[in-house]
């Protein structure tokens, strides 16, 4: 077994699948797939797909490894769920980013929150973004062998010197050779730029997207964010004083500007707007998003860019099924931070027009990491609950915990809690806010959640038993 230097220890396996019927079970690891070694969840994809597999596993007290030889449906899954995706543990970011959120956070927090990853394989099954610093040429092989498409790349500036300086990382290879190798090898790339003021914008700004855009195809997308700074950041990474500050509106407003003018371009050359701001930039200047179309099926929903537009059509669809009365009183109340709170009012104006329904909006100030940091995802628990349970509660024009706890509804925004949608930065969990708040606590993803639990509440149904389902993704971050 020394030949095998990673194990992948299975957490689950799913009943009826073919692993499953052969025997396999939780605990053991799983060591190769056909004679090859499985170095993780990407590999065990990769080599899962054929009809007829000889699946070799460490089973504890087992003198030796065991192998069990399965046929099944070509491209049909084994079943397998493993505790760690990545059996040899996650490649670790060698960049200093004088941005780097894992270096601002606040202290404290669990110790996986300062992990600072940069891991392709990361990259290619759930959408992170990488910089390609770290890429040995065993790496590069397995892009190409395994088919690692998308990927999705940090780039943040196409001049190598610039690009060095916001990675903090004076040995960073030069990216535009990066992203052509990776579509000579038939990768489809992603990218994105964190904009930081009188850095890499203006001009900066301008090469970027050329660079990038003469990539197309395999190139398909450049996300521009604005860049995001807490109270915790220290200006001295790597010994490179980077004077960093939030965009003011008028300077978002330019640069809004100048994407547009790209967009436009593109549009005529390659018959897509291919550069992307996201929702942020939009918000500062108080500009509405633009319509569904602009954002071309949402490539980069998760780097925030076009959540606020799904949110509101998604919002005007749940409208058209809405009652004029519900049966009996519900106060509703929807926490936020304070970024999405605008979108947040237009999306439920809908339900405000429903008699007996008391709905309103709590943005929350981030008051743990403060500086420009306003989303919902980076929310913590017990701020959330010490402004709400100071909000309506003991106000004599509305339902009180007290005279009746199941007409009081508080919906959290599922970005807050973690990827398994089970706790929060700071450790909190749904029953605690519960427990806290002494009302139904519900994680809420779109309009019509938010909706169904209130007629449920209205119609007498338990509410209480819905409050912890899993969600995927958020319109409320």
């Amino acid at each position: 077994m020394a030949q095998y230097k990673s194990l992948g220890r299975i957490d689950k396996v799913v009943p009826g699948s073919p692993a499953s019927r052969v025997g396999i079970v939780p605990g053991d690891r799983l060591l190769a797939i056909n004679g090859v070694p499985v170095a993780d969840v990407v590999g065990y994809q990769f080599h899962q797909v054929n009809e007829r597999l000889d699946v070799q596993v460490e089973r504890a007290g087992a003198s030796s490894p065991l192998t069990f030889s399965i046929r099944k449906p070509e491209q049909q899954d084994l079943g397998l769920e493993f505790v760690d995706p990545t059996f040899d543990g996650i490649k670790r970011c060698n960049n200093h980013c004088p941005f780097c959120f894992v270096d601002q956070n606040a202290p404290g927090l669990r110790r996986s929150l300062d992990i600072k990853d940069d891991d392709f394989r990361y990259s290619f099954l759930y959408g992170g973004f990488i910089t390609l610093t770290n890429l040995r040429e065993q790496d590069w092989q397995r892009v190409a062998e395994e088919g690692l498409s998308p990927l999705y790349v940090s780039v943040h500036a196409t001049e190598p010197e610039m690009r060095r300086q916001l990675l903090g990382n004076p040995r960073a290879p030069e990216i535009v050779p990066q992203l052509q190798r990776l579509g000579e090898l038939g990768v489809k790339v992603h990218t994105q730029l964190v904009l930081c003021p009188g850095l890499n914008d203006g001009a900066q700004l301008d090469r970027s997207i050329r660079d990038l855009a003469a990539l197309y195809p395999h190139v398909q997308t450049v996300g521009i964010v604005p860049v995001g700074l807490t109270k915790f950041r220290r200006n001295n990474h790597y010994q490179i004083k980077i004077p960093l500050r939030p965009y003011t509106p008028e300077e978002a407003e330019v640069v809004l500007q100048q994407v547009e003018t790209w967009q436009r371009k593109l549009h005529r050359e390659l018959g897509t707007n291919f550069a992307f701001a996201s929702d942020e930039w939009y918000i500062m200047t108080g500009r509405e998003t633009p319509h569904a179309r602009h954002y071309e099926e949402y490539p980069q929903l998760e780097n925030g860019i076009g959540m606020v537009r799904q949110l509101l059509d998604e919002s005007r669809r749940t409208a058209r099924k809405l009652p004029e009365s519900l049966d009996r009183p519900v106060h509703a109340i929807v926490a936020c931070g304070e970024m999405p709170a605008r979108a947040l009012d237009q999306a439920l104006a809908p339900l405000r027009g429903i008699q007996n329904l008391d709905i309103q909006i709590v943005p929350i100030k981030n008051t743990t990491l403060e500086g420009n940091v306003s989303c919902s995802g980076l929310l913590f628990g017990q701020e959330v609950a010490n402004v709400i349970s100071d909000f309506g509660f003991g106000n004599s024009e509305l339902p009180t915990l007290q005279s009746n706890p199941q007409s009081t509804l508080v919906f959290l925004p599922r970005r807050m809690f973690d990827f398994q949608g089970i706790r929060t930065l700071d450790e909190w969990r749904i029953e605690n806010f519960q427990e806290q708040l002494g009302v139904p606590c519900i994680k809420a993803e779109w309009t019509h959640q938010i909706w169904n639990s209130i007629q449920k509440a209205a119609n007498g149904q338990d509410v209480w038993s819905h409050t912890d389902e899993p969600l995927a993704l958020t319109a409320l971050g």
